[in-house]
């Protein structure tokens, strides 16, 4: 969505507040009123000073009373008013309007039983105060939305005073409560030429229908004659300021908003007015940050909602937009304008299914175009391209010569499987040149990243970058192509540039985490990270990489931490306890993610058996990894990800001949994301190359290695691969070097093994072992790992030291058949085969048939010599 005015604002800035009081103050009876000599605030306050003064003198004047009351009602505070009143009542007062004022201040606090009831109107004898009493029963039954009742009240006070102005502007109140225009019109008319006419309440009344009739300038005037005649009373100001706003006359307004701030710094609406104005400045900081008060201890005026929403939007904040839009829309629940920019914000925030429902209200018979456009960007992002494209093709309809709205329908058709003829569209609009295209050339570039050409990518987004330099979507796609062609600097550069432009970019920020954790800077990693995590609190996805850095930086026990506290809020959200085991598993406590699979995991969902496979991995157990992975494709035979898994799995088995089948297969069920089954396919030939019966298969396996890395040059998987390639060229020492730096920054057991088996081909068995210890010290119940040291030591002939290292593994996991049977054979070497043979027996339980442990039971046998 355009970060530019919404068209509507108008409408919305009308419908937000009123005039701060439910009704102003006409003088009702004969006589001059209180304040008459007061002509500006200042005068006001200072007769207000001078008679305060004067009543702690005489406390008891009833006089004094009356007059403060007066200047209470005209200074805008009704509770003060009607406690001088009151007490000018009681103490006698002289004033024969004194009833009438009292009722104007229930009026304005809604205290419509006290006007009715408690107003003794039998004993007024004068007929000309006893009609303004009745005027104040009528407005007060208008109020309770009872038209006729307060009809008859007016006619009664035309009937004690004929021709009283008051009475017209009740009559003319009750039209324009029923919306008739005319009527109200030619009542204020009568008004203006009846007995004591207030100008100022006629100018407004005047200013209020011309608002209603959308006669904003009209409006404006009204309101200028209403201040003018009474230019003491603030709230006459606000409304003219709340006009001047609505026409963006945003200068004329501030100097009036301003004024009334200077004389009533709480001022609940014109704070809102003016932050109201610095948004439509494009002040939004000032919007924000002036309007932020008036939410604080739970406020929830729904103008100062709407302000501060639209202007987190503007600042990226689209978590808080999200927060406090939704807020605002149970209050005002046709406002468009509010739709729109939450939905725009559930964009940002990747959550496009909430955004077009958000919208479904607005798409009936006659939507907005812009509206129209957003629903298809939604519906595109949702997964729901088709209905997209219907969505576009209506606001196109609309709009037809909108080229932005165009462009989106291309990238629709596009997503909806028309890709050809979506990107010729594009192109042909690109081409055509002209305004609003930005949307189009977006689309493309994202086409280019969808089709992996990272350079072109580059390229294209340096001139998106110089066209629209405001736009975070230029430097954004860079900053994606150049982080994945390894380009760790120039991405870093691009990412920080989108959060000048947009400080909480949500993807900027998880693509800064991921450069910083490439490049070392585990602290700006996880900064970033966590900057991310406050905008999207909860969210698994982010809370997987944040536990993942945290995991680089030695910290276990901080990522299992911030897993455990999130689940604590949610204990059942399956997300959240696969999510918690896989961060078991890659802290390297697999039989701690196993537990938590079984005490809270649903057997049933993928999810938690793909997460048990991983475990049961790294736990060393294959043969129930593989089994794990098996029952995942059987309840999604289409998931690229299960096959993915699987090809994992048989890898450690070792069965490579199945475990490139299973990464074939993954190939073609997702031929548009090929990177993870293209370096599986070409690491398991690799590894096969030792029966490989021709040099034209090794030719086979480096042309599609070079294929790989050419297009995947990045990431943890190619380094890994370009390793393999080193070893495989009989250059371990250049796979050392590859793999060290890597393994500083991402210390995963597959790098480690990998290392560790490179020192081994470089005739440095201990250099292996060293690494396989240091990774053991660091996750002490990382089986797998412990597994693999002791057979490393084994193949050093440091038999001990693989027996203590089998011994600590069993302690965790008594029932790991594999260990059993390496720690046989270790305790053999070591002339210790009375003890192998209770392991033997161990393992034979689970593996009766497995012919290493019948030859290891011959041979525990022959040294431990016959009958022993």
């Amino acid at each position: 969505m355009s970060k530019n005015r919404p068209a509507l604002l108008t409408l919305v800035l009308l419908g937000a507040i009123g005039p701060g009081a439910a009704w102003s103050t006409p003088d009702t009876a004969a006589g001059e009123p209180a304040a008459a000599k007061a002509q500006t605030p200042a005068d006001l306050r200072a007769r207000l000073i001078e008679l305060r003064n004067r009543q702690q003198a005489a406390p008891k004047d009833p006089e004094l009373s009356y007059q403060l009351g007066a200047l209470y009602l005209d200074a805008g505070d009704p509770k003060a008013a009607e406690e001088q009143l009151e007490r000018a009542i009681e103490e006698g007062t002289t004033a024969a309007d004194a009833w009438v004022l009292l009722g104007q201040a229930w009026l304005l606090q809604d205290k419509f039983v006290e006007i009715q009831a408690q107003i003794p109107t039998d004993e007024i004898p004068d007929p000309a105060v006893k009609a303004g009493v009745v005027v104040l029963q009528g407005l007060a039954w208008l109020a309770k939305d009872r038209p006729n009742d307060a009809r008859a009240s007016f006619q009664e006070a035309l009937t004690l005073e004929p021709d009283l102005s008051s009475a017209y502007l009740g009559f003319a109140r009750v039209s324009m409560a029923e919306g008739n225009g005319a009527a109200a019109a030619e009542a204020l008319t009568s008004a203006a030429g009846g007995v004591r006419p207030d100008q100022a309440e006629i100018e407004t009344l005047r200013g209020e229908l011309a608002q209603a009739n959308k006669d904003l300038p009209a409006a404006e005037r009204a309101f200028q004659a209403a201040l003018d005649a009474k230019p003491y009373q603030y709230w006459r100001r606000r409304q003219l300021a709340h006009t001047q706003v609505a026409q963006n006359k945003l200068d004329a307004a501030d100097a009036n908003l301003t004024a009334i701030l200077a004389a009533r710094p709480g001022d609940l609406a014109a704070t809102y007015l003016s932050a109201f104005s610095a948004y439509l400045r494009g002040d939004y900081q000032r919007a924000y940050d002036s309007i932020s008060p008036l939410l604080k201890g739970q406020v929830e005026e729904p103008g100062a909602l709407f302000v501060a929403g639209a202007a987190a939007y503007q600042l990226g904040n689209y978590n808080q937009a999200r927060e406090l839009l939704t807020l605002y829309l149970p209050r005002q629940p046709a406002d468009a304008n509010a739709r729109a920019i939450l939905a725009a914000a559930l964009l940002r925030l990747g959550e496009p299914q909430e955004a077009l429902a958000t919208l479904k209200p607005l798409l009936g018979a006659n939507p907005d175009a812009g509206v129209l456009a957003l629903a298809g960007q939604a519906a595109t992002l949702g997964g729901e391209p088709k209905e997209a494209v219907t969505y576009l093709e209506r606001a196109l309809a609309l709009s037809p010569q909108d080229a932005g709205f165009a462009g989106l329908l291309g990238a629709a058709r596009i997503a909806a499987g028309d890709r050809k003829a979506g990107i010729a569209e594009l192109e042909k609009l690109v081409a055509a040149g002209g305004n609003g295209l930005q949307s189009t050339e977006l689309a493309l570039l994202r086409e280019r990243l969808k089709a992996g050409d990272l350079p072109g990518l580059v390229t294209a987004a340096e001139r998106f970058t110089k066209r629209y330099p405001k736009s975070p979507d230029g430097p954004l796609l860079r900053g994606i192509a150049q982080a994945r062609t390894g380009a760790l600097p120039a991405a870093k550069a691009s990412f920080e540039q989108v959060l000048k432009l947009s400080p909480n970019n949500l993807d900027a920020l998880i693509g800064l985490a991921d450069v910083s954790l490439r490049q070392g800077d585990l602290a700006g990693a996880e900064t970033a990270m966590g900057r991310a995590l406050e905008q999207k609190k909860g969210d698994p996805l982010l809370l997987r990489n944040f536990a993942n850095i945290a995991l680089a930086a030695g910290k276990p026990d901080q990522a299992v931490a911030r897993l455990e506290q999130a689940r604590q809020s949610n204990p059942d959200n399956q997300a959240l306890v696969t999510l918690l085991a896989a961060v078991y598993t890659s802290a390297g406590r697999p039989l701690d993610a196993l537990q938590i699979l079984a005490d809270k995991g649903d057997p049933k969902d993928p999810a938690v058996l793909t997460e048990r496979s991983r475990a049961e991995l790294r736990a060393g157990r294959v043969a129930a990894a593989v089994a794990d992975a098996r029952a995942v494709i059987e309840l999604q035979p289409e998931s690229a990800d299960a096959y993915l898994n699987l090809g994992r799995a048989l890898e450690q088995e070792p069965d490579l001949v199945k475990a490139q089948a299973a990464y074939e297969k993954a190939r073609t069920l997702r031929p548009d994301d090929t990177a993870a089954a293209a370096i599986g396919i070409a690491r398991t030939k690799m590894l096969g190359l030792g029966s490989a019966t021709s040099e034209q298969t090794a030719t086979q396996v480096a042309d599609l290695v070079a294929r790989t890395l050419e297009a995947n040059p990045a990431g943890a998987e190619a380094t890994r691969l370009r390793a393999l390639v080193s070893v495989a060229a009989a250059k371990p020492g250049q796979a050392i070097q590859l793999l060290k730096p890597l393994h500083a920054v991402d210390p995963d057991a597959g790098t480690v093994y990998q290392l560790a088996m490179s020192y081994v081909q470089a005739k440095d068995p201990r250099g292996g072992i060293a690494i396989l210890k240091q990774h053991v010290e660091r996750y002490p119940k990382d089986l797998a790992v412990r597994l693999a040291l002791a057979r490393h030591l084994m193949a050093d002939k440091q038999y001990a030291s693989a027996v203590a290292e089998l011994n600590k593994l069993l302690e965790q996991d008594w029932g790991h058949t594999d260990a059993q049977i390496d720690l046989a054979a270790a305790l053999i070497q070591a002339g210790r085969p009375q003890e192998a043979k209770t392991h033997l027996a161990e393992a034979t339980k689970a593996r009766p048939k497995d012919m290493r442990i019948k030859l290891l039971q011959q041979a525990a046998e022959q040294k431990s010599g016959p009958g022993k």
